[in-house]
């Protein structure tokens, strides 16, 4: 009966992998956020511009600047423009495929680091099947907004290659090297994915202090050995901020601390609720509940904190079971070291008043290793509370499945979305409202072909430029009143944006996109 259980819940897992990939290929992924930007560095990188660079005017002297890309790892839209180009194919496919791949293999590895836990097989599958019908997860495959489905792959084998390597004999040395490589693809692929490698690398070192503390008979050798499993990390670190981090700021950017007990409560509250809920799709609706439940200050605080003892209050009840689960589950370990660190990172965030967002998508790391333990709590408590918690994670799945099935149906409608005309950047769809829309582009693509081939274009709506078909570099930032140096500029703005045109002349105007060019 298990092995028909186990079974049964392999095949629903590659169905619904397979199925991801198919209405991916179908309806193309739609580029927004955080990619959109990396596409126009990419853009303008293709057309002379530098590497992973964006162009913006200073606010005070209305000056054009190139300021390096930090916010976004340029994995997220490198590694599918290469793969495209190498099987000359176009980037929609690309990231369908790269998205199939990422959570197919994922399964795989995330199913052999919990083969070392002490949960049943089942328990894993079935963690593994919630996941895949979370929208934190299918959502990834309608609008890419970053490459987040490839930390699902990233993550498991980062852990798999690691445990690995802590107790392979041969070619030690070697796989330091290829830990150094996979710590390095990890952070090009996504800044936050430093986040996990920090917590992880704790625990190794946690985990070998406490190792060396009980052994009395350790050699030399072993020691070495275990020291320098955390070298790959360090030097990818390094690596990472000389050549990358310091160029520019990036989300965990403060602005300065803030101390008391409101932020380190809220700071708490937020790890914790994070590093519970953000694998299930209901916390979409209530992600950075803090946020939405403003109304209850001065009292919020004081909500915050109750739920904070309820937690500690359970984990004090189940101290024993938690103790010898630490001492002979390598990944419960793992999972409680990375917890705990990510809920330090939220109260360092809030006290630093980080422009880091709390959005369920920067826990995936953690939560993937969460949920498993999360299920077997909850199959094991009480029937009341057993009750809740399915009925929770059921109506999670409900959720997350028609949140996908909403966002197909809607982004499918022509006059909802439509393909990117540029030609070296094809297959990907983009945010437009009317058809008429389309026409008007491409006429605008005509006429910047024809007569403006140097002149940069600068817009308020990214979405517009990527319908154009042009080699123009893009600008993606507020109009400035006038412009200060002595170079000429296109401006590509929507009837609906408001701006003050001061020093601009009219190229082309019409129902829904005007172009004016810089006197």
């Amino acid at each position: 009966m298990v092995k028909k259980i186990s079974s049964g819940l392999i095949i629903c897992i590659a169905v619904i992998c397979l199925a991801y990939l198919i209405i991916c290929l179908v309806y193309k992924p739609i580029i927004l956020n955080d990619a959109l930007h990396g596409y126009m560095s990419l853009h303008n990188y293709i057309n002379g511009g530098g590497f992973n660079q964006q162009w913006n005017f200073n606010e005070n002297t209305s000056k054009l600047n190139a300021e390096y890309l930090t916010w976004w790892a340029p994995g997220q839209y490198q590694i599918p423009y290469l793969t495209a180009k190498f099987f000359d194919g176009n980037i929609g496919v690309a990231i369908a495929v790269l998205s199939f791949i990422s959570i197919a293999l994922g399964c795989y590895f995330y199913y052999k680091i919990f083969q070392r836990a002490s949960l049943p097989k089942n328990i894993v599958l079935t963690s593994l099947l919630i996941l895949l019908l979370q929208r934190f997860i299918n959502i990834n495959f309608i609008l890419y907004s970053s490459s987040d489905l490839f930390l699902f792959l990233c993550v498991p084998f980062y852990i798999y290659s690691y445990l690995k390597t802590i107790t392979a004999g041969q070619y030690y040395w070697l796989n330091l090297i290829a830990l150094l490589l996979l710590n390095l693809l990890g952070l090009f692929i996504k800044n936050s994915f430093l986040l996990f490698s920090t917590a992880f690398n704790i625990y190794l070192a946690i985990d070998f202090l406490v190792e060396h503390y009980r052994s009395k008979k350790i050699t030399t050798k072993y020691l070495i050995k275990r020291a320098t499993i955390i070298l790959p990390y360090l030097a990818s670190v390094v690596l990472f901020y000389l050549f990358y981090l310091r160029l520019g700021e990036n989300p965990t950017t403060g602005q300065g601390l803030l101390v008391n007990i409101s932020t380190i409560i809220s700071g708490s509250f937020s790890g914790f609720w994070g590093v519970v809920f953000s694998a299930l799709s209901i916390n979409s609706i209530y992600g950075n509940i803090e946020s939405k439940l403003h109304f209850l200050d001065p009292y919020l605080s004081i909500l915050m904190l109750a739920f904070l003892l309820i937690f500690f209050f359970l984990v004090y009840q189940y101290r024993r079971n938690i103790k010898t689960m630490f001492k002979t589950d390598v990944m419960f370990r793992i999972t409680s070291i990375v917890s705990v660190m990510y809920v330090l990172y939220w109260i360092m965030f809030t006290l630093k008043r980080s422009a880091i967002s709390n959005e369920d998508r920067l826990f995936l790391p953690v939560n993937i290793l969460v949920l498993p333990y999360l299920i077997d709590y909850v199959l094991r408590a009480n029937k009341f509370f057993k009750y809740i918690a399915i009925t929770v994670i059921s109506l999670s799945v409900i959720y997350g499945v028609d949140s996908m099935y909403y966002r197909v149906k809607s982004y499918s409608n022509d006059t909802a979305s439509a393909l990117s005309n540029d030609n070296d950047l094809k297959g990907f769809k983009l945010f437009i409202h009317k058809k008429s829309n389309i026409t008007q582009l491409n006429t605008i693509s005509k006429i910047v072909w024809g007569n403006y081939q140097k002149e940069k274009i600068l817009t308020p709506n990214p979405d517009a430029l990527f319908l154009l078909n042009v080699k123009n570099q893009y600008i993606y930032s507020k109009v400035p009143t006038y412009i200060n140096d002595h170079q000429k500029y296109l401006l590509l703005i929507s009837k609906t944006d408001k701006a003050i045109l001061t020093g601009w002349q009219p190229i082309f105007i019409s129902d829904d996109y005007n172009l004016y060019l810089s006197n």
